[in-house]
């Protein structure tokens, strides 16, 4: 006689560990199935059809997406304790429905309503001791079953799906997989429905709950994926908050990943409570115990109540789902987050998402930084890619350039792999640290450690730029913006690390410069590209010695600059140049015949040093 099988289901589906092409041709087959299953379900409950005409469509949905020949649904008569075949895919008449009844232990549907977990039996079902014949089913002639219970919450019965198919090892993971999810998803709408529930709150559930399958379904990057899941989560639930938390892959300590809507003010507390000095004399826990409590009592107190579902998969524990509201959660609620969990934490698991796209999302943090858009979303890709935004950062802008002592002697494979070392530090500095590269351009997004990170950073980068110019024959340039506490700043420190990748590379005195470093060269920068100097009478005499240097070769723009810094001083100047002082003056009289200017008077020198400087930033020559 066929045997009750022994691994038969504890709740959980049991994904399969996806080892090859066919695995994860399965694995996207099941979450295919999964999305159509729930849009013809939005679809139905959207007609708003009569209860009868709702529940034969439903087992008609399940029976396609689980590959089954027929399907029934039996929901429990909490009255008469029994379960009443309620809808069914054969038959023509359907006379049986509503007089089959099955008490709890009965038949096999009887028994995965008694132990409220799945009964699978793939082999000769009609040979098990616990089946029982009902005539007017046919449930002989089938080779493979599976009794799958609906249960409210987890644990109140609703009832029970019953798959036939008339070939054996029909149902696998697979089916099993996609059958639980709508198991859970038809209890909460069928009590719903059976009550008089709000057929529009319904409907918009199931509509958001397919779009947020879709996704988790997509080859979508991570960093979508769990922004998605939380915005859901906030329309499915109505809630004022949702924080999704994940479990660090490497130490465990809980992470929060995503913020609904974004809340600079909930960032910041989580900023204050995981950092390396929130404890105290008087709370000196841990970060992670802070964070819980924070998460679990401390944010209810503020936002009313909180309904919690964990991401557990197997054994496995990914971290939860915390949802704020100032209303209470009904048990539908914790339905639908049971659902969205389950979702999440199977797609977590799921090699076949393919949660990939690192290169195009890291684009998309600096995209939106620049755009000035800090909200949950760019928080979620950067929290999804590893970053900490609760720990001190930095940005960083650089950039590989050819050296023009070098010229012609660098190859182009010279500057990508001196950009792929500088990446290389950059991450190696702290893993978190978000990287994003294009052509020979660098953006960093780095986590710092007090109380001097950023100057640590400033020095292995200067290292590495001396490293990578004596070995390529390739300059290193970088900005460092100041180091940002607060998440809200970070558009701010883009900006800081873009100018002073600029600007220190026209006026400092080193290829990596520090924002605070600048502080004066960056008014004069500010002056030198304002507009209004286009057309000053002195200026346009200074591009005129400039041209002069270009078509001679001659150093006369920068023998001006030296000799006005020194005062008028010709031994000091001659010195700084390293040139004889008849040299000198032979160059100052050829500056006063090119450009007519009189350098006898000194009341002259401080605005004309002014222009020297204006004109030698607008033209810094830049190594291409």
């Amino acid at each position: 006689m066929g045997a009750l099988n022994s691994d038969v289901e504890s709740g959980q589906a049991t994904e399969p560990v996806v080892t090859d092409v066919g695995d994860i041709r399965r694995a996207l087959d099941r979450a295919e199935r999964l999305r159509v299953a729930l849009s013809q379900i939005v679809f139905a409950v959207g007609m708003n059809l009569e209860l009868a005409d709702f529940f034969g469509r439903v087992v008609e949905i399940v029976r396609d997406a689980t590959d089954a020949d027929g399907a029934f649904l039996h929901l429990w008569d909490s009255q008469r304790e029994t379960l009443v075949l309620t809808a069914a895919t054969e038959g023509v008449e359907k006379s049986y429905l509503h007089r089959v009844e099955v008490h709890l232990g009965q038949g096999l549907s009887g028994l995965a309503a008694l132990r409220q977990r799945a009964v699978v039996v793939n082999r000769a079902p009609a040979k098990d001791p616990h089946f029982q014949l009902f005539p007017e089913l046919n449930e002989e002639n089938y080779e493979s079953t599976a009794k799958i219970p609906l249960l409210r919450g987890g644990q109140v019965l609703i009832g029970v799906l019953s798959l036939n198919a008339r070939t054996p090892n029909r149902f696998e993971d697979s089916h099993l997989a996609v059958a639980k999810e709508l198991a859970a998803l038809l209890a909460g709408v069928i009590s719903n429905a059976s009550n008089g529930g709000a057929v529009a709150r319904r409907a918009h559930m199931l509509d958001t709950l397919s779009e947020l399958s879709t996704t988790l379904c997509s080859l979508r990057p991570a960093f979508e994926v769990l922004g998605t899941v939380a915005n859901a989560a906030v329309a499915v639930l109505e809630a004022d908050l949702c924080v999704l938390v994940l479990a660090d892959p490497e130490t465990g300590e809980p992470i929060v990943r995503a913020i609904a809507p974004f809340r600079s003010d909930v960032l910041d507390d989580v900023a204050t409570l995981t950092s390396g000095q929130a404890g105290t004399a008087v709370d000196a826990s841990p970060a992670s115990t802070r964070l819980l409590r924070y998460l679990n009592s401390e944010l209810p107190e503020r936002l009313g109540n909180v309904a919690s579902v964990p991401l557990v998969v197997g054994d496995d524990s990914l971290g939860f789902l915390s949802c704020y509201r100032r209303h209470r959660f009904s048990d539908e609620d914790h339905d639908l987050m049971s659902i969205i969990g389950r979702q999440l934490g199977l797609a977590l698991t799921d090699p076949s998402s393919r949660w990939g796209g690192t290169e195009q999302s890291s684009r998309v943090v600096f995209e939106r930084l620049g755009r000035n858009l800090v909200d949950d979303q760019t928080a979620s890709i950067a929290t999804a890619l590893g970053a900490n935004l609760t720990r001190p950062l930095v940005l960083l802008r650089a950039r590989v350039v050819v050296s023009a002592k070098q010229g012609d002697k660098t190859q182009p494979s010279d500057v990508s792999r001196a950009t792929a070392s500088a990446v290389t530090m950059i991450r190696g500095f702290n893993p978190g640290s978000i990287t994003h590269v294009t052509l020979n351009q660098i953006y960093g997004l780095v986590e710092v450690a007090k109380p001097d990170g950023d100057r640590r950073l400033q020095g292995h980068i200067q290292q590495l730029a001396d490293d990578l110019a004596q070995k390529w024959g390739v300059r290193l340039e970088a900005g460092i913006s100041r180091m940002v506490l607060r998440v809200t700043d970070l558009p701010t420190a883009l900006r800081e690390a873009s100018e002073a990748l600029e600007i220190g590379a026209k006026v400092g005195d080193s290829p990596v410069n520090h924002y605070d470093d600048l502080a004066g060269e960056m008014h004069l920068y500010r002056v030198a590209v304002d507009p209004a100097f286009d057309h000053d009478p002195t200026v346009m005499r200074l591009h005129q010695l400039l041209e002069y240097d270009r078509r001679r070769g001659s150093q006369l723009l920068s023998t001006l600059d030296v000799y006005l810094s020194s005062r008028g001083n010709g031994s000091h100047a001659a010195d700084e140049l390293g040139i004889h002082r008849n040299t000198l003056r032979q160059r100052l009289e050829r500056i006063t015949v090119v450009t007519g200017l009189d350098l006898d008077s000194a009341e002259d020198w401080l605005p004309l040093q002014l222009a020297v400087r204006i004109v030698t930033i607008r033209n810094a020559s830049r190594p291409s």
